[in-house]
């Protein structure tokens, strides 16, 4: 994954605001971040951290993941300059999950990692039911179209009670493959069909508010 290339074709970082005024930076996690990305993981709570598990939330990994950015990943955050921190964290995988991969191919929907990614997303407790993750989510996609990807793949489902998430997927195109359980309990495997890059393009973002997602 190309983060110089696509931060250019989007204008990364790309400046924006909250519905309360508040100034945001769209752009990609970057080795600076150390403390930010540290502060951001550890202020999650437990039950945002249960429903978010794409990787160890340690020290040295957190550390590992901002010195040394894997290119098999793009780490998507909106960083807020007057508080000098990180309040959302989107990750984007170029692969697939084999869990995932074998509940889909159950589903008689086999994944494919040339084709397909996987999506995590977080938002600081703080932030939450805001619409931070509906100002996120249309560049997500738009960053999967450009690449040239045709489904996203939620990372390990969403748990099915969780109707909040379930709805705010759905807004965005998501769709429900098939009920699984966990020991969370029961959830849903979520997978968006993507346009082809062709049908949209960045500067169709380019006037995005946050108050018409």
């Amino acid at each position: 994954m190309d983060i110089i290339k696509i931060s250019r074709a989007f204008n990364f970082p790309l400046s924006q605001k909250l519905l309360s005024g508040e100034a945001i930076e769209i752009r990609f996690l970057q080795n600076t971040d150390n403390q930010y990305f540290i502060d951001y993981i550890e202020a999650l709570s437990d039950e945002t951290r249960q429903k978010f598990q794409p990787h160890s939330f340690d020290r040295t990994t957190l550390m590992q993941i901002c010195q040394n950015p894997a290119t098999d990943y793009g780490r998507l955050v909106v960083y807020a300059p007057e508080k000098k921190r990180i309040i959302a964290y989107f990750l984007i995988f170029a692969g697939l999950i084999a869990k995932d991969q074998a509940r889909f191919a159950a589903q008689a929907m086999p994944l494919n990692s040339e084709t397909d990614c996987t999506f995590a997303p977080s938002v600081a407790d703080d932030y939450q039911n805001q619409q931070l993750g509906s100002l996120l989510m249309p560049w997500l996609i738009k960053i999967c179209q450009f690449i040239g990807y045709q489904r996203v793949i939620l990372w390990g489902g969403v748990q099915a009670q969780n109707h909040c998430a379930i709805r705010f997927y759905e807004k965005f195109g998501f769709q429900k493959l098939a009920m699984f359980q966990n020991k969370n309990g029961d959830n849903w495997d979520m997978y968006l069909p993507l346009l082809s890059s062709s049908q949209s393009t960045p500067d169709s973002l380019a006037s995005y508010n946050i108050s018409n997602p």
